[in-house]
């Protein structure tokens, strides 16, 4: 079982994915990871992981089209989440067995939580550039006891007057640096979340109308948030229920 969920932004795809995967004991996987790699992965890519232009976006979905295609072929069972998932290219996915569900805010709903959906969105946000930051720490300390561990390897070696070993702890501890470096760089230079700006409830509300029209327009499986989003996101697991075979 593939298990497909999308929507319009922080309509709680992430929260709907990790739910699925509980209770049907399944992996999880997101989406923005695979972007993430294509753009952290290749030094000569000129992208940013914030940018969706649709050359990005179409190497992000031939990349997660032939994932999909090997958990089909391994018979295996997956919920994976993300905003990459238009409703054209899920149609020829649901025409293959794959379940999907686009998640969207009604205008009303919009219109009476748009405050609130943008406070724990900045919350989520939060999160995401403190996990960041821990990493960063982390890498700083995991460095600087290699550099204390290899100082103090390296003097009783020079005081054996072992030359070869000396030399080959010098290059392994070149490496380490070169690579540490690579890596706390990598971090330095990866976008932080936090930078990323609201979207307004103009944009909100047409993004979310765009969104309806199409999944209309190709017919695929949406749902609709109208007044209370916690209980109708237990609806949406229970709808999927429905549609399994």
């Amino acid at each position: 079982m593939i298990i497909l969920i999308s929507g319009a932004k922080y309509t709680g795809k992430t929260l709907l994915a990790k739910r699925l995967s509980e209770r049907y004991q399944i992996p999880y996987e997101s989406i923005d990871f695979v972007k993430q790699g294509l753009v952290l992965g290749d030094k000569y890519m000129e992208q940013c992981v914030e940018n969706n232009d649709n050359a990005l976006l179409e190497t992000v979905w031939f990349v997660l089209e032939n994932k999909i295609q090997n958990y089909m072929d391994r018979g295996e069972s997956v919920v994976m989440e993300g905003d990459y998932l238009s409703p054209q290219k899920v149609r020829l996915l649901n025409d293959a067995g794959v379940l999907s569900m686009h998640l969207l805010f009604s205008p009303e709903y919009i219109e009476k939580n748009y405050d609130t959906i943008i406070k724990y969105r900045q919350l989520d946000l939060n999160m995401s550039n403190v996990c960041m930051e821990n990493n960063q720490v982390a890498n700083i300390h995991l460095e600087n006891k290699y550099m204390e561990n290899a100082q103090t390897k390296n003097k009783q070696i020079e005081n054996g007057h072992i030359e070869n070993n000396q030399v080959a702890n010098k290059q392994t501890e070149n490496v380490y640096v070169e690579n540490t470096y690579t890596e706390n760089a990598t971090m330095e230079n990866m976008p932080t979340k936090i930078l990323e700006k609201n979207i307004s409830k103009n944009d909100m509300l047409e993004e979310n109308r765009i969104l309806k029209d199409r999944c209309s327009d190709e017919v695929v499986s949406y749902f609709m948030f109208q007044e209370n989003f916690e209980n109708e996101m237990d609806l949406v697991c229970d709808l999927l229920d429905c549609m399994r075979p």
